[in-house]
C-alpha cells in the first residue's frame, strides 16, 4: 500500500513539474531527443535561446514556420544566419549543413511588434501641392541631406580605418573593435560573435545590442568619398531607432549587412 502511495505521489509531482506542457527557452532536461535523421540545436531570438530537435531532411521554410510557433515571429519576415545569411527556404537542413549543437540567429519582429509599428504608422494622407510651393524629390541620398553634411562636411576623420573598393569580395565583419563617427562624435563599433552582440562603445558609456534585435541595416556610399559609406542600424522595432554611423570601410560593408540577412 504504501509503495503504491509513493507511485501515486511520484506521478503527481512528475505532472506538476509543468502543468502547462509548455518548453522552457533553455531545457536540456526536458528538451526531446532527436530521433533517426533529426539533429538538436539552437536557435537564438532577441537574447532567448530555444531549443530545437527537427529533420535533416526538413526544408528551411518547414523550419520558419516550425519557429514561428516557438517564437512569435512570423515565417514570412524571418531572417536565419548560420555561417551567413540562410536565404532558400527550399533546402534541407542536410544541405544547408546543419550539425548537431549548431547556433543558429533568428531576426525579424514578432507579431506584437509588427501590429505596434503599424499602429505608430497611422493612415497616409495624401494631398496636392500648394499653388508656387517647390516639390521636391521624394528620395535623396544621404550624403546630400542637410542633416548629414553636418558630419561629412568636417572631411574623413585620421582615426577610421582606410576604405578602399574590394575587387574580390567583401572583407569578413572586423574582429577588432571599428573607430567610425556618429552625430556626436568618435565610437567603436564591435561584433562580438560568439556572444552574437553589437558593442557600441563613445567616451561616456558602452552599449551593448544583442544582433537578433537588429530589425534593419542599409548604408549608402558618400559621393565625393566611394570608399566610404554611411550606414543606418535601426537597433529596436520603429524608426525612431535608427542609428546612422559614418565614415564605415566600404570592403566590410556588405559582410555587416549580410549579418542580418540583407
Amino acid at each position: 500500500m504504501a509503495a503504491e502511495q509513493a507511485a501515486a505521489e511520484g506521478g503527481s509531482a512528475a505532472m506538476e513539474t509543468d502543468p502547462t506542457g509548455s518548453e522552457p527557452p533553455v531545457s536540456p532536461v526536458l528538451s526531446p531527443e532527436p530521433g533517426s535523421g533529426q539533429i538538436k540545436f539552437r536557435v537564438v531570438f532577441k537574447s532567448v535561446v530555444h531549443e530545437v530537435v527537427f529533420g535533416l531532411d526538413q526544408t528551411i521554410g518547414e523550419l520558419k514556420a516550425h519557429l514561428e510557433g516557438k517564437t512569435g515571429c512570423p515565417a514570412s519576415v524571418q531572417k536565419l544566419s548560420f555561417k551567413g545569411p540562410v536565404k532558400d527556404d527550399s533546402q534541407t537542413l542536410k544541405e544547408r549543413k546543419f550539425t548537431p549543437k549548431c547556433k543558429v540567429l533568428l531576426i525579424g519582429p514578432t507579431a506584437e511588434d509588427l501590429l505596434q509599428q503599424a499602429s505608430m504608422a497611422g493612415p497616409v494622407v495624401e494631398s496636392d501641392p500648394l499653388p508656387g510651393a517647390v516639390v521636391r524629390e521624394p528620395t535623396v541620398a544621404w550624403c546630400e541631406q542637410a542633416i548629414h553634411r553636418k558630419v561629412l562636411d568636417k572631411g574623413i576623420p585620421p582615426d577610421v580605418e582606410m576604405g578602399y573598393m574590394p575587387l574580390d569580395g567583401p572583407e569578413p565583419v572586423p574582429t577588432v573593435p571599428l573607430v567610425l563617427f556618429d552625430y556626436s562624435g568618435k565610437i567603436r563599433l564591435s561584433f562580438k560573435m560568439a556572444e552574437q552582440m553589437l558593442v557600441i562603445g563613445t567616451k561616456e558609456r558602452t552599449r551593448q545590442v544583442p544582433l537578433s534585435s537588429i530589425y534593419d541595416c542599409k548604408s549608402e556610399p558618400i559621393a565625393e568619398h566611394p570608399a566610404y559609406h554611411i550606414m543606418a542600424m535601426q537597433l529596436g522595432p520603429t524608426e525612431k531607432s535608427i542609428k546612422f554611423f559614418y565614415w564605415v570601410p566600404a570592403q566590410y560593408v556588405k559582410s555587416i549587412i549580410n549579418l542580418f540577412g540583407k
